[in-house]
């Protein structure tokens, strides 16, 4: 009896899921830097924590770059006969 080929997702799902990732790394990149700007307004600083919080922002966006560059490559590799998400058996 063969093994029933995983399910794929459709293209709208596909969309959605880039839609929410490209959304994610916006926000990394925006709210560290609001964060900076309302600590300002608090301490009374010019514009020194929020050119920190952006430039967190910016790292921690690139860093989520990375990993969601490099994370197809572990999908597909996963579902290659003989690993967890591959065939078993004949």
């Amino acid at each position: 009896m063969r093994d029933k080929p995983p399910h794929e997702p459709t293209p709208v799902v596909i969309a959605y899921q880039w839609a929410a990732r490209i959304t994610s790394l916006a926000i990394e990149m925006v709210v560290p830097g609001l964060i900076g700007l309302w600590i300002d307004n608090r301490l009374g600083t010019k514009v020194v924590f929020t050119l920190l919080g952006f430039a967190l922002g910016t790292i921690l966006a690139g860093w989520q770059l990375m990993k969601m560059t490099t994370q197809p490559k572990r999908d597909l590799n996963s579902r290659e006969p003989g690993s967890k998400g591959g065939r078993r058996g004949p």
